[in-house]
Parts: structure tokens; C-alpha cells; sequence
């Protein structure tokens, strides 16, 4: 498997010239009022949880219509561990490590609370756009 090379990020922060063709990017973005919570939660443990993180991650500017359904998801598995330990019954270690993966992709756990960055808005001017150095 060839060496993917170094992101588009890197290649801009470093300076380098060699940026070549990137494919464009869509600009998704994020809602500004939390939206009503869907007929398919499981139970009234995931609506709880629905109700908790939807109004933190609009507020926040986290939640955009791409990511609902991995929202809806994490609030899905919520329930199903919150039913799960409430009836005394153990769960495989991959179930929470499924709620694990898509709570951290919105940021909701100290180890990933810095990696969830809000997009800019478009009509923020970028600060350090003037301080660019260039290796000549």
C-alpha cells in the first residue's frame, strides 16, 4: 500500500508550494436551532439524551444536517446500554465502544473535546492570513 503522503492541512501550515489539485470541499453548515428529536429513539432514555446533547452541540455550532443520524445513533446506544445496566444485564465490550466512537465525534469526551472545532463563518476574516512565511 503506497505512502498516502501528508494532508492538505500540513502541506498549507508548513508552506509548501507543492499543494497540487484537491478535490472540493462542501461547506456544510451548521444548524441554528435544534431540531425536533426523531419517531425512532428507542426509548425514553435516548429521547433524555436526544433532549441533553441537541441543544449543546447547536449551541456550540456542532450539529449540522450531515451528522443527525450519527447523533440519533449515539442517543439509540444510550438507551440500549442505560436499559441494559438497569436491568443488571452486562454488555459486550464492543457496544460501548461503538457509543464511544460516535460520541467522540462530536467532541463529547475529554480526549476529544479539543478535535471538535465549530467551522468558521464565512464571514469571519482569517486573522493570520497576513503572516504567512514563504520558503523561497
Amino acid at each position: 500500500m503506497p505512502n498516502p503522503g501528508k494532508p492538505l492541512a500540513l502541506k498549507l501550515l508548513s508552506g509548501s508550494r507543492r499543494i497540487g489539485k484537491q478535490p472540493p470541499c462542501i461547506a456544510i453548515p451548521a444548524l441554528r436551532e435544534v431540531p425536533p428529536a426523531p419517531d425512532w429513539l428507542i426509548n425514553d432514555s435516548a429521547l433524555e439524551e436526544w433532549n441533553r446533547l441537541a441543544p449543546l452541540l447547536v449551541a456550540n455550532g456542532l450539529l449540522t444536517e450531515g451528522s443527525l443520524s450519527v447523533l440519533v445513533h449515539a442517543c439509540n446506544m444510550h438507551g440500549v446500554i442505560t436499559r441494559a445496566f438497569s436491568a443488571g444485564e452486562h454488555l459486550k465490550s464492543a457496544t460501548l465502544a461503538i457509543y464511544r466512537l460516535l460520541v467522540n465525534d462530536f467532541g463529547l469526551t475529554p480526549a476529544t473535546r479539543d478535535k471538535a472545532v465549530a467551522p468558521l463563518s464565512p464571514n469571519v476574516a482569517n486573522r493570520f492570513a497576513d503572516r504567512r512565511v514563504r520558503a523561497d
